[in-house]
């Protein structure tokens, strides 16, 4: 019986990463009805590792939302993040997801760990709003969001960059179907209803 428990624990831990820069569309084109967030998600190269990290938005005044979700190698109690690029202790992962467009806003995030035996979920217990915008036939940027396992120096959790220069660079050479030429930048520079220690503008 021992031995069937174990094999069990195993395969619950067992699994293969999750980058959402898998989920962008093959190209885009300013003649498109949809509009293209770009822009990336920083983990800082440290302990804890989680089995998941999710990032929540939604089209405003709209419930039902969508995630961007990332996930490490996971074999036994191992975890190993496998980011686009790393710079340093900065795991950067990218993104680019088609929607309609709208007004957005970033609203929740979440932290899960499994350990075979007991599992851990984390997410803050009130929504926030950090607001963006999506235009027909353009890629807009968001920045990017980084996220720091013991918190930063100022001790907050995440932090909104605006990295325009650099992370465009990187996204033309992965994505180059893509307009470039309809891009805007709209890194968010406040956000709402915002607890003390969770995001740093």
């Amino acid at each position: 019986m021992r031995k069937i428990l174990i094999l069990i624990n195993c395969v619950i831990l067992i699994g293969c990463a999750a980058n959402p820069s898998r989920l962008a569309p093959d190209s885009f084109s300013s003649n498109s009805k949809n509009g293209l967030m770009v822009g990336t998600i920083t983990i800082i190269d440290e302990s804890p590792v989680y089995n998941s990290y999710n990032f929540f938005y939604r089209k405003k005044n709209v419930q039902k939302g969508h995630r961007i979700n990332i996930k490490p190698n996971q074999g036994g109690l191992l975890r190993v993040l496998k980011p686009d690029y790393q710079i340093g202790s900065r795991m950067v992962f990218q993104f680019a997801l088609e929607h309609i467009p709208g007004d957005y806003e970033f609203w929740s995030y979440s932290l899960f760990s499994n350990y075979g035996f007991y599992q851990e979920y984390y997410s803050p217990k009130n929504h926030f709003s950090v607001p963006f915008t999506l235009k027909e036939g353009t890629i807009t940027y968001i920045g990017d969001l980084t996220f720091y396992p013991k918190g930063n120096t100022n001790g907050f959790t995440l932090k909104w960059t605006d990295n325009y220069s650099k992370d465009i660079e990187k996204l033309k050479g992965r994505y180059p179907k893509f307009n470039w030429e309809s891009i805007e930048n709209d890194t968010p520079k406040e956000g709402y209803d915002l607890l003390d220690g969770i995001i740093e503008f």
